[in-house]
């Protein structure tokens, strides 16, 4: 029998949210910023076959569909899962990331964005495993960055597991996979924009493409790597399998 919703919202492996806020901040700034840095971040998938594993609201997932990559989507949480049918029409599925419905050897790319939080590495990685994936994407929250942090105190937001970038490379090496990339991204997007569940600034979100190319500017300018780790809202990893 699988797991009652609020008994994983209580151990926080999925989150409450406001759906029309959530939604609006999908075709608002958030979601436009959202866009941009997905197709870049689609340049490091490796293969045609995806599993967006805790696909949450299905904007990664209808990123790639665009480009004519198959992408099997999952999520636990049903309520997020209404949200990316009912926003991009996609098909999407309500499967345990550590048991999906999939053959053995049928996934190129892993991808997970702002969901490793919401995993047990060790049995998500079995499965990636199964599936044959030679690449994972990891996408998610910088908690080296005293901002985010005191942001989460303020709003008392809590995570099923607490990773930092190093947790995750240091955990996905000790299971056979390569971090080939590590870098850390969003230095103004996400306070701008609001992300899913705060209102954006007034004013300045209505420009979210100025928001994305500042944004880009700062992330070159911060060539000293500590800089970037302590000041960055989100790191991306890219991993190989040994």
């Amino acid at each position: 029998m699988p797991p009652r919703r609020d008994d994983l919202v209580k151990l926080n492996i999925i989150h409450e949210f406001d759906r029309v806020l959530a939604i609006a901040n999908l075709r608002g700034c958030y979601g436009r910023i959202a866009e941009r840095f997905y197709s870049r971040m689609i340049r490091d998938v490796k293969g045609t076959r995806i599993l967006d594993a805790g696909c949450g609201f299905g904007q990664f997932s209808s990123c790639c569909v665009a480009r004519g990559l198959s992408v099997h989507s999952v999520d636990i949480d049903e309520r997020s899962l209404a949200v990316a049918r009912d926003v991009y029409q996609l098909k999407c599925f309500n499967e345990s990331t550590y048991q999906t419905s999939l053959p053995d050897n049928s996934i190129d790319t892993v991808v997970s964005n702002d969901a490793i939080c919401h995993f047990d590495i060790e049995r998500f990685l079995c499965e990636t495993r199964r599936l044959g994936a030679q690449r994972i994407i990891v996408h998610d929250s910088n908690i080296e960055n005293p901002f985010l942090v005191a942001n989460r105190r303020l709003m008392r937001h809590e995570e099923y597991r607490s990773y930092s970038a190093f947790d995750v490379v240091n955990l996905f090496q000790a299971s056979g996979y390569k971090c080939v990339k590590l870098d850390f991204v969003n230095f103004l997007s996400l306070p701008i924009s609001g992300g899913f569940q705060r209102r954006p600034l007034p004013v300045v979100s209505r420009f979210p493409a100025f928001v994305y190319a500042i944004d880009s500017i700062i992330a070159r300018a911060l060539t000293v790597f500590a800089a970037r780790q302590k000041l960055a809202f989100r790191f991306v990893a890219v991993f190989e399998r040994a």
